[in-house]
This record gives structure tokens, sequence and C-alpha cells, in this order.
């Protein structure tokens, strides 16, 4: 399995999903999977490759910003990726590289885990996002 491929277009969250405001401190699509930076008070790239801090995911944008732009972050409920990604139904999705989302089967030896959520098979993501703070050996 791979990294799903989300078109840009194809992203919103449903209208009853939480979506909040931040502030991204690089470019970002919709899609993208972001973890707030306490220093900088900043949303950037999420990635299970970098600091236990960078794979503890926040959110997905649902929109496009450049680096300083505002952007909403989808946070909890369903988040649309659409059918060119086709989540599967059941199948659980992780933090990828930068700000990539993953089926779990994906996770490698030394990726920090975070579950994002489940697939509904009808083109979403059920996010409930769960930093583990463990690392696969």
């Amino acid at each position: 399995m791979a990294a799903l491929v989300i078109t840009a277009a194809q992203v919103k969250a449903d209208p009853d999903a939480t979506v909040i405001t931040g502030r991204v401190g690089v470019a970002v699509t919709p899609g993208q999977t972001l973890f707030y930076e306490d220093e900088s008070r900043l949303w950037k790239l999420a990635s299970s490759t970098g600091t236990l801090a960078q794979a503890r995911t926040g959110g997905a944008a649902v929109a496009t910003s450049a680096a300083n732009g505002t952007v909403g972050i989808c946070t909890d409920g369903l988040l649309i990726v659409g059918a060119g990604a086709a989540p599967a139904k059941g199948t659980i999705y992780i933090q990828g590289i930068n700000g990539a989302i993953n089926p779990s089967a994906d996770a490698a030896t030394t990726w920090n885990i975070t579950i994002l959520g489940v697939g509904d098979g009808n083109g979403g993501i059920l996010l409930g996002i769960n930093p583990s703070d463990q690392t696969v050996p």
C-alpha cells in the first residue's frame, strides 16, 4: 500500500465535523496533516519520521494556504478526501511522512504512530486522532 493520493479539490469537512482555524508555518494543500508547534505557535506538516512532537497530528487542512496564512483544520469527524483517494472501509489510517495519510499496514520501523481514523468506504475518513507517542521497533 502507499499514501493516499488526494485530489485537493475533493477535500472537505463534513458539515458536522469540527473545523478550527489556524495559522500555518509552511504552505499546505487540502488533505495534508498538521501538528501544532508550541514554540512558533504555528501549524506545520506532521510526519511520522520526525520527532514525537511532529507526529502528534492535530488535524488535516481543508483548504490551500501559503506559509503564514490561515487555514481550516478538520480535527474531528468526517474528513472527505474524495473518490480518487478511495479510503477503504474499515481500514485504519495513520500519519505518514510530510503531511501524508497512510493505511496502518504501511507503518515502518522508526515511525512514530498517530492513528488518524477509519476509512468509511465512501471517500472519507472518520477522524478520531490518537497520538500514541510510540515508535515502531
